[in-house]
């Protein structure tokens, strides 16, 4: 019945039948409908969960205890997580529901709670768009603070920022505005608004913005992985160093290849009739995409407290910064930098982010 204008009687009266109508040949199986896998979702997200909060944790105690300082990309992060962590706990929810993880036409109508039709409104509607523009924003600023003395990569800078709060606010109002629930609270008006036409089937809003979000995904990935990659070869670093930076932004790479894959599974989606079941993969890549990218966030300051750990015991793969004075107080670091030259980019000014301070001898 997704993607029908119907009053809100006529919604009751159909209570007992299949969400959308099986295909030809098959019959609907509401008393033992057949799962999908083993919930794979709820294994997607509960690792993405740990991972966060394992790199979360190392970020915010590199930024206490080492960095001691705070910049806009803390804000925005600290904004991005919560939003994040709360798509990951509805996605485990709505796949542990009864009315999720099987085919559209194995669900009857009836059994889809309010519970389950307001957390998908808020969580994939709502907060999934304003948790994308967020995770964005905290790359675009940590780029800026890296290599603000390049003009060309800090106005990149802004107008990706631009573009990025511009397609997601966009999305959030043409969602709320085709998809809320119609005069009411109750589940037949949540119902009313997620599966009418202006919303669900195959020409509503949902469908549309999922293939466009995916095309707009895969494109502002591979902007924002490789708008630095220019600006690193400016650096006034050793090899080593320069390597290692650009390890820092390829991690990068890979939320770009679980956004092509998730483009791939939003393809498959189009005019799909088992859309409840052809979203998972789409789900599982997205929410994959955005745990990398928030993770990439923190590797710059965990890097920094990698290096004080462990700069003495591994200082030719992490490169300790410091070089050793003679006499009496030759057992303390000295660290000798440059300052910043006009018109050039100094280590001082790109490196600060990454935490790899270059000494004199390194330049």
């Amino acid at each position: 019945m997704s993607g029908v204008d119907m009053s809100r009687e006529m919604w009751l009266m159909v209570d007992d039948y299949p969400f959308t109508p099986p295909p030809e040949g098959v019959l609907s199986n509401f008393q033992d409908p057949e799962p999908f896998a083993h919930h794979p979702l709820t294994i997607a997200s509960t690792t993405c969960i740990i991972l966060l909060l394992l790199a979360s944790g190392t970020r915010f105690y590199a930024k206490a205890r080492v960095i001691k300082k705070i910049t806009l990309d803390d804000y925005f992060y600290c904004i991005s997580l919560p939003l994040l962590l709360f798509v990951l706990s509805s996605n485990i929810i709505l796949d542990q529901s009864a009315s999720y993880n099987h085919h559209a036409w194995d669900l009857q109508i009836k059994s889809i709670t309010k519970l389950v039709l307001a957390l998908a409104f808020a969580s994939q509607l709502l907060v999934l768009p304003v948790a994308s523009l967020f995770i964005k924003l905290t790359l675009f600023c940590q780029l800026i603070l890296a290599f603000r003395p390049i003009t060309w990569l800090r106005r990149s800078c802004y107008a990706g920022m631009a573009a990025t709060s511009t397609y997601y606010l966009t999305t959030v109002i043409v969602s709320m505005d085709a998809c809320h629930p119609r005069g009411g609270s109750d589940r037949v008006l949540f119902l009313m608004g997620l599966a009418g036409s202006a919303c669900g089937g195959k020409k509503g809003v949902t469908m549309r913005l999922n293939l466009a979000s995916g095309i707009f995904n895969v494109l502002s990935d591979l902007y924002i992985l490789c708008l630095p990659l220019p600006a690193v070869s400016l650096l006034k670093v050793s090899v080593r160093r320069k390597v290692g930076v650009y390890m820092i932004f390829s991690t990068g790479g890979l939320a770009c290849v679980a956004s092509i894959i998730a483009l791939a599974y939003r393809c498959k989606m189009w005019g799909s009739v088992d859309v409840l079941l052809e979203a998972i993969p789409a789900i599982m890549t997205n929410q994959i995409e955005l745990t990398v990218g928030l993770i990439v966030c923190c590797i710059p300051p965990s890097s920094k407290l990698l290096r004080r750990l462990f700069a003495r015991r591994f200082p030719s793969v992490l490169g300790s910064g410091e070089i050793e004075s003679e006499g009496p107080h030759r057992h303390m670091p000295q660290i000798i930098a440059k300052k910043h030259q006009p018109g050039g980019l100094s280590e001082i000014d790109a490196m600060k982010t990454f935490g790899t301070m270059v000494a004199e001898n390194e330049a």
